[in-house]
């Protein structure tokens, strides 16, 4: 699990004079599964759709993506398109976007694959079935010949997934997976991508505002707020002894079994066309101080692996 197969520095994404990402480093390795969590508009998605260039020519993107070594943002469109879906794959948060809906499943899987090997539509079928029973669809066939619009949303879901993994990627991009699913179907749906990445020894990056979730399922946590990585280290690490206060008010405002009343978040998410000098959390944050909001935060170690970006000393308050 040492092997990298990921690495983001300095990442930054804006349009027109908007800067929608500032400055990301992250790193996932082999096998491994990060969890990216933060409220909307914290910039999770544009994450992922950066890795897969999903973004558009109004886009300006700085810094490097490198996949394998190899630095993405330098390749061309015709090489790019031998990396998506083949070697990075992406779970959109709304399965419809994946699926004509006037077209069968049958031909959309068909289509999809024959585009990057020379495979029979048999060899097709096979494998495709196969990969609905791995992922608990067991009446395959009757899925095979169905239309979208014949299928549930959780049914949906996990044919989106069936067809993200067709091809086993290394690296899976997973953005909000489970929103829109019922509790039952989601715990069914983290437990296949688990599952997934013990079979096939895949790479995910899971985007979720659902903490619960991420903590969960994930090796690695960053939390993500205003385009920034906030705070980044191991899942238990970072849910257990948080160390940037919007990582703790994310987690107390999660529901507990105990009882506690979860508390929320007071005030909104930043508007990035008025990003100021300082903390971009600033405004919201009960122990910020003049100096957070005219200067720049710093990289504090509080671990190995584990980082916040905050002027305030966690051990000085009583989070």
């Amino acid at each position: 699990m040492n092997e990298e197969m990921l690495n983001i520095k300095n990442l930054s994404v804006s349009y027109s004079d908007i800067n929608i990402l500032k400055n990301i480093d992250i790193n996932v390795k082999k096998g491994e599964i990060l969890g990216i969590v933060g409220e909307s508009g914290s910039g999770k998605s544009t994450l992922i759709k950066s890795i897969m260039a999903l973004l558009g020519s109004d886009a300006y993107v700085d810094g490097s993506i490198r996949f394998e070594g190899k630095d993405l943002l330098s390749l061309s469109s015709n090489e790019y398109r031998e990396i998506k879906g083949n070697k990075i794959s992406m779970i959109f948060q709304n399965p419809t976007e994946y699926f004509n809906p006037i077209r069968k499943i049958s031909k959309q899987f068909i289509e999809t694959i024959r585009s990057h090997k020379d495979i029979s539509k048999l060899e097709i079928k096979e494998k495709t079935i196969d990969t609905f029973k791995f992922l608990g669809l067991n009446d395959g066939e009757r899925v095979w010949n169905s239309y979208p619009f014949e299928l549930s949303g959780g049914m949906n879901q996990r044919v989106a997934i069936a067809l993200s993994i067709m091809l086993e990627p290394k690296l899976l991009l997973a953005d909000e997976p489970t929103s829109s699913l019922d509790v039952t179907v989601q715990a069914q749906v983290v437990g296949e991508l688990i599952k997934l990445r013990e079979k096939l020894g895949t790479s995910i990056i899971l985007v979720t505002h659902n903490i619960g979730v991420a903590s969960y399922m994930s090796d690695n946590i960053g939390v993500m707020y205003g385009g920034r990585i906030v705070e980044y280290g191991q899942s238990k690490e970072v849910i257990n002894n948080p160390k940037h206060p919007y990582t703790k008010m994310l987690i107390d405002s999660v529901p507990v079994r105990n009882g506690k009343i979860p508390t929320g978040i007071e005030g909104n998410p930043p508007n990035l066309k008025n990003i100021q000098d300082g903390c971009v959390f600033s405004d919201r944050c009960k122990y910020a101080s003049q100096k957070c909001r005219n200067e720049a935060p710093i990289i504090r170690y509080c671990g190995e692996n584990h980082w916040s970006s905050c002027l305030i000393e966690m051990e000085e308050v009583a989070l």
